[in-house]
């Protein structure tokens, strides 16, 4: 029986140091039908030419060079160039191990599933562990779905979404999968990931949940780009709130949003307080954020736990921003 294709797109800016182990690791996958899509996004570094090597000695492996547009775009036009019946889509400093692609394939064929989620890796220079999905195992059809998008964002428990809303530990339907980047905003770079995902989740009519044994590994780098202090977190924040607002979540998930606000407040928040350059900059970052559209109102229906981030919260709730500033290592 012939295997149906699965599109691996693969996003790449910055990674030439870890972008070998990534490709190499899918062209070992143990399911052999792939098309394998590397979009080099204008990357400065030796990136190119080690996609323009991995194309000339495996004929699955396609390369597109564009310039620096960001991952949103990097996979879009990665999407809109693949074939397969079947999407995934990996950072490039990341790897997989070899029947892990199998594993979410056969999945998806045996349950006719619009999405299978898998548990991962966290993988550290000195340590790996696998962190699980928090809802159960199964496959999720009718009324047992829609009782799992009432928990799919807000586990119940703070820093613990119910499906992590990652795109990279998921297998995608690409005839379906298209269509929730069309309307992304170019350039977002806080929730490009939950963006995406939570609306397709949201929208599917099945979806299976795996602890399958064999593994996404998600690289933690210390000069990760979602480390870095980035002076555009509160106007991407912006950005993703009203793009989130008009999104069928704002409808179908409009509490579990309240979270997510709240978590991301909470990213962007410690971000300001401990990578901003200077003390008045970081004071004008956090009075933005205070500025959000009904972001108090989205802070106040979530119970915030340790304690520690709920002082950081009346702290901003109450508009003590010079306060905050003192404190910030409350936040850390």
């Amino acid at each position: 029986m012939e295997q149906n294709t699965v599109s691996v797109i693969v996003a790449i800016y910055k990674v030439g140091d870890y972008l070998e182990q990534c490709v190499q690791s899918i062209l070992d996958q143990s399911y052999r039908n792939l098309e394998i899509i590397l979009v080099d996004d204008g990357s400065p570094d030796k990136s190119h030419q080690i996609c323009d090597e991995f194309c000339r000695k495996d004929e699955r492996v396609q390369v597109l060079h564009k310039v620096n547009g960001g991952s949103v775009y990097a996979r879009r036009d990665g999407l809109l160039k693949a074939t397969g019946k079947y999407v995934l889509l990996i950072d490039g400093d990341d790897f997989a191990d070899s029947e892990y692609i199998n594993n979410l394939v056969k999945t998806a064929e045996s349950e006719n599933v619009d999405a299978v989620v898998d548990s991962f890796l966290m993988s550290y220079s000195n340590r790996e562990y696998v962190e699980k999905i928090y809802l159960p195992v199964g496959i999720y059809k009718g009324e047992k779905l829609e009782a799992l998008k009432q928990h799919m964002i807000y586990s119940g428990e703070y820093f613990k979404f119910g499906i992590n809303p990652a795109l990279w530990n998921k297998l995608f339907r690409r005839d379906k999968l298209l269509k929730y980047y069309k309307d992304v905003p170019r350039g977002l770079t806080l929730g490009e990931d939950f963006a995406v995902s939570m609306p397709y989740l949201a929208n599917a009519d099945s979806v299976a949940i795996l602890d399958s044994g064999a593994y996404y590994h998600y690289r933690q780098r210390a000069d990760s780009m979602v480390k870095a202090y980035n002076a555009k977190l509160v106007h991407n924040m912006t950005l993703l709130m009203n793009y989130l607002n008009n999104s069928c979540l704002a409808e179908i998930m409009v509490d579990q949003l309240s979270y997510y606000y709240s978590w991301i407040t909470l990213s962007v928040v410690k971000n300001q307080l401990h990578c901003g350059k200077n003390s008045n900059d970081r004071m004008e970052a956090l009075q933005k954020v205070y500025e959000l559209p009904n972001i108090i109102k989205h802070l106040e229906k979530i119970k915030i736990s340790p304690l520690k981030y709920r002082i950081g919260f009346w702290m901003i709730r109450y508009h003590k921003i010079k306060l905050l500033e003192k404190m910030r290592a409350l936040l850390k």
